[in-house]
């Protein structure tokens, strides 16, 4: 067993009484773009497979799983046993065993968390500036249970995954509101009535948020916002890029 991204040792030690024997071992169903590596040389894999020579077994063999994959695989392994014949440093001959029963090796690949992509120095992309005139959030169409409103999309530009291979997934934290400021459309994980609130936003969920602002504010206001990231076995991650402002401005 072992972490995401990193080598994972295997356990394979064939033995014999006789100890002029060496061994030749078989790895099948090596997942494509895993990396095998004996003795701390990569060894060549093809169509999913890969001998080793000579395979001593008090050297280390590893293997790290395909980038960003949290997924388990099961090798198949077998061995062979040569028996050289060597007479005045001459090979006479060479005798090899039958193939060893196979054995299935399950490897147990624990997801890392990764940090989201990096856009303009932060793992959020967040508006420079966020700027609205208080006559647009105020306008009929943005009233929303008794509060002007702006589209939190303008505000908060989203953020990307690194792992590609749909076993992680993101959403973004909003903490530090003030206490006549709250947000709609996103998930409440800590309730409150001031800044200990925290909501949770999916990407789809940050298409169609807004955050609501009392009727005639004209000022700034700020928030924290930060990634998650999420494995689907529960290694997270998170950082926040800092405080973001919204200001609202009379016209």
């Amino acid at each position: 067993n072992g972490l995401e991204d990193t080598a994972i040792a295997l356990a394979i030690r064939p033995s014999s009484s006789d100890p002029s024997e060496t061994f030749t071992i078989t790895l099948k169903e090596i997942p494509v773009g895993a990396v095998l590596t004996y003795n701390g040389m990569p060894v060549v894999v093809t169509s999913g497979t890969a001998t080793i020579l000579n395979f001593d077994s008090t050297k280390p063999l590893t293997i790290t799983p395909p980038s960003n994959s949290n997924n388990d695989f099961t090798l198949k392994v077998t061995a062979v046993s040569v028996d050289t014949l060597n007479i005045d440093g001459t090979v006479v001959s060479t005798t090899t065993s039958d193939v060893s029963p196979e054995l299935l090796i399950t490897v147990a690949v624990k997801g890392v968390a990764d940090p989201t992509v990096q856009t303009n120095g932060h793992y959020v992309d967040v508006a420079e500036s966020a700027s609205f005139t208080e006559a647009d959030a105020d306008a009929p169409a943005n009233i929303v249970n008794g509060f002007g409103s702006v589209e939190l999309k303008n505000i908060i530009l989203g953020a990307t995954l690194t792992d590609t291979d749909n076993s992680e997934s993101l959403t973004i934290k909003v903490s530090g509101l003030a206490a006549d400021f709250s947000i709609s459309g996103a998930t409440p994980i800590v309730s409150g009535t001031g800044t200990e609130r925290v909501w949770l936003l999916t990407p789809t969920q940050l298409a169609n948020a807004k955050v609501l602002l009392p009727i005639n504010f004209s000022g700034t206001v700020s928030a924290q916002v930060a990634a998650v990231t999420a494995e689907n076995d529960g290694d997270t991650w998170s950082l926040s890029v800092g405080p973001t402002q919204v200001a609202a401005h009379r016209q």
